[in-house]
């Protein structure tokens, strides 16, 4: 059973769990790890994966079982998942998960404009992003939600508990074109983002970052 933070109650669990089930499910991954999100694959799913650093992936398949035990179809593409997504052809990915916005280095090449149009182009019309969003001393709601705004996507943030005294809690972005995946589990009840919270934060692009706004939101 997944864990931290990827439990069933995690933002990311909650998409495994509930994405609707038309057809087998292709799946994106911007960072391996330790494989873990493969628990959530069955039979019949597809899962692209993007990792940058061959040692990650080294560990990954020699000092865990995640990964070959999956029944889904795994390929493993080395590189910048940004940079490696942008030549290929749409993927057609239900899920898309971000997974690499943990601790102090922050690869914010992935939440430029540049960077959606990407992402978009390889998703279904009815896909999801999930994009974990736990750092250490910045919060990356506002970029997030003025990102979707910008491309009518609907979003919404996931935080869960810990499941223990010893972990921390974790939070998810979640957004998608299709407004009717947000009344099942994971968006039911949630409130409506405050858009005009966002409205003064200039949109991220490859000509333009700025992290100390994000400070001031934290």
């Amino acid at each position: 059973m997944a864990s931290g933070y990827y439990a069933e109650n995690s933002g990311a669990g909650l998409v495994f769990r509930y994405f609707p089930r038309k057809r087998e499910r292709r799946i994106g991954v911007v960072g391996l790890g330790a494989g873990y999100l493969s628990l959530y694959h069955r039979e019949g799913d597809t899962m692209r994966i993007y990792e940058i650093n061959p040692e990650i992936r080294r560990l990954a398949e020699s000092h865990s079982t995640y990964l070959k035990d999956s029944p889904a179809e795994i390929v493993i593409v080395m590189g910048d998942g940004r940079l490696a997504m942008e030549p290929d052809l749409p993927q057609e990915f239900d899920i898309l998960v971000l997974d690499a916005f943990t601790g102090d280095s922050i690869p914010v090449h992935l939440l430029t404009i540049e960077a959606f149009q990407t992402y978009l182009r390889h998703l279904t019309t009815d896909g999801v992003i999930a994009i974990l969003i736990d750092t250490i001393h910045l919060d990356f709601e506002p970029v997030i939600r003025r990102l979707a705004a910008h491309f009518g996507l609907e979003s919404i943030r996931v935080d869960s508990p810990p499941e223990t005294d010893n972990e921390a809690g974790t939070s998810w972005m979640l957004l998608s074109r299709a407004g009717e995946f947000f009344s099942l589990p994971p968006g039911a009840g949630a409130a409506t983002p405050d858009h005009v919270k966002y409205d003064d934060l200039q949109l991220w692009t490859g000509d333009y970052v700025s992290l100390f706004p994000l400070l001031q939101f934290r």
